[in-house]
């Protein structure tokens, strides 16, 4: 047998009678409803710890238990103060206009008294229905779209409180319902505003219509927008999950992955590069890229806190081939283990050799300087091949010795100068004298 049903949209009301009498096994009792009188005591309910059921159609819809005051809707023993369960399956909330078919009717009964029995459909072979029927099993109930094999696709197995108010309404798409969809549990908020989550009346998390999430802030920017800290026990990874099981922070992007700190002038990047030049001039495919843009002067400034001045500490750089090759110690000493090219260096030192001009300066005769290169090899005041081989030279010290030297150098040669110029002299009166006698 078939039925054709027009379905236009699904609502979650109950809308019905209370009756004020019920059925016991042995005799049929009458309960009195006092009303609001004066004096009296009115209430609704029972008196022989028996719970409280509400039926309709003769089936069992709602029961309250008299031990522990739960209520369940749909189930016979609620486990929590509220416990809904559906024993059925519900087509999606959503607007259909197309039509049904029914292959078999959704209950089954005389026009007796005896109840007629809740549809036994859920896939489970559970009890349900407020124990009033045990399912033997699957069973399925044919709601689809005329031409549709795939129902799965419409019905499901479905329970939902759904809470509204008299600014939302109360129809199937208002207000606030929280789900269970086959096994899928669900929050929603029907409404075109914001969902939020508050604690003694301040706002913790809010979702906005928009899907995004705010924490800590009732207007989120992002997908995520935390307003405060947060903390993270294990790792965060942006755009994919990272390759290296030991990294804190981890971000992901195929092309021209970029770092960015800001305060709204000044901005700081890390970036790797994709294509050559792109962050920097003569940058390569793969290179990162330290680079400061914005207003202001383009200053990157490494700093150590650290006064101690004791050079045991430094900022350092190399590789697996040649390990640390460059080294900034805190006691403004830089170790360069390898060449050094450049154009230009300037060394700016306390100590130069202009004292070598002094008229109270000490020149070293030839004859004593001699001996001393003969006994140490090396000129006076210069490191030996073994001290700059053991101690390297500071070459600020360096240049103003060699300059010391080129300076007396520069005194031993005028001083030779004059003795050739009074040699001169006198061979030129010696010939004078010698051609006056012939």
């Amino acid at each position: 047998m078939k039925y054709t049903v027009k379905t236009v949209s699904i609502l979650f009301l109950v809308v019905g009678a209370v009756g004020v009498n019920t059925l016991e096994a042995q005799t049929q009792q009458q309960w009195t409803l006092n009303g609001n009188v004066s004096g009296q005591q009115s209430f609704l309910g029972t008196l022989n710890m028996a719970p409280l059921r509400f039926k309709t159609s003769g089936s069992q819809r709602m029961i309250i238990h008299s031990f522990t005051g739960f209520v369940g809707i749909g189930v016979n023993e609620p486990k929590n103060p509220l416990h809904v369960h559906a024993n059925d399956k519900r087509p999606n909330y959503a607007e259909y206009e197309s039509e049904f078919t029914m292959e078999e009717p959704m209950m089954e009964g005389d026009d007796g008294d005896d109840p007629i029995p809740e549809p036994n459909i859920c896939d489970r072979g559970s009890s349900g229905g407020g124990g009033t029927n045990t399912p033997t099993g699957s069973k399925t109930i044919g709601a689809r779209a005329e031409g549709d094999d795939d129902e799965d696709d419409i019905m499901k197995s479905y329970s939902a409180i759904q809470v509204t108010n008299c600014l939302t309404g109360n129809e199937a798409y208002n207000g606030l319902l929280l789900s269970m969809e086959n096994n899928t549990g669900y929050l929603r908020q029907l409404e075109h505003a914001n969902f939020n989550i508050s604690m003694q009346n301040m706002n913790v998390i809010t979702v906005t219509p928009q899907g995004r999430v705010g924490i800590g802030t009732g207007s989120p920017q992002q997908k995520l927008h935390v307003a405060g800290s947060g903390l993270f026990n294990t790792s965060l990874n942006v755009g994919g999950i990272s390759t290296n099981p030991d990294a804190v922070l981890s971000a992901y992007k195929a092309i021209r992955p970029t770092f960015q700190l800001e305060n709204g002038e000044a901005r700081l990047q890390i970036g790797i590069a994709s294509a050559p030049w792109e962050y920097a001039n003569d940058a390569q495919p793969n290179d990162i890229i330290f680079r400061k843009l914005g207003a202001g002067k383009h200053n990157l400034i490494f700093f150590m806190p650290n006064n101690e001045n004791d050079g045991t500490h430094a900022i350092k750089f190399g590789d697996m081939a040649n390990g640390l090759w460059f080294q900034i110690f805190n006691n403004r000493k830089i170790r360069v283990d390898g060449e050094l090219i450049a154009k230009e260096i300037t060394v700016k030192t306390n100590v130069w050799s202009d004292f070598v001009f002094d008229t109270d300066y000490k020149l070293m005769s030839l004859s004593e300087l001699e001996n001393f290169i003969k006994t140490n090899n090396h000129l006076p005041e210069i490191p030996s091949e073994k001290e700059v081989k053991e101690n390297g030279i500071e070459l600020g010290e360096m240049q103003a010795k060699l300059l010391q030297k080129i300076e007396e150098l520069t005194l031993y040669t005028i001083e030779q100068q004059k003795l050739i110029e009074d040699l001169q002299k006198e061979v030129k009166e010696l010939k004078k004298t010698k051609g006056e006698k012939k």
